[in-house]
């Protein structure tokens, strides 16, 4: 977990770093104190978290529609 002060979370630091070109060396050696069976269960959650925001979103269209209609006419 972050402390206040700091700039970004872990995943976003990795994302910063990977997106400079800098390739991680190596993992962290709790990585290997899971199991398959715990670690599979994990990223299930994620994948139905992910799932479950997505379907929860409106379309790209619907979106615009609803929250960006007025920009749109004004700009005409």
């Amino acid at each position: 977990m972050p402390r206040t002060s700091e700039l970004f979370k872990e995943d976003s630091w990795f994302a910063v770093l990977f997106g400079q070109g800098l390739m991680p060396q190596g993992y962290h050696p709790v990585a290997d104190t899971i199991s398959d069976e715990d670690l599979k269960a994990r990223l299930m959650r994620v994948r139905t978290a992910v799932q479950n925001r997505i379907t929860s979103m409106p379309k790209h269209a619907d979106f615009i529609r609803q929250n960006c209609a007025s920009m749109m006419s004004k700009m005409k």
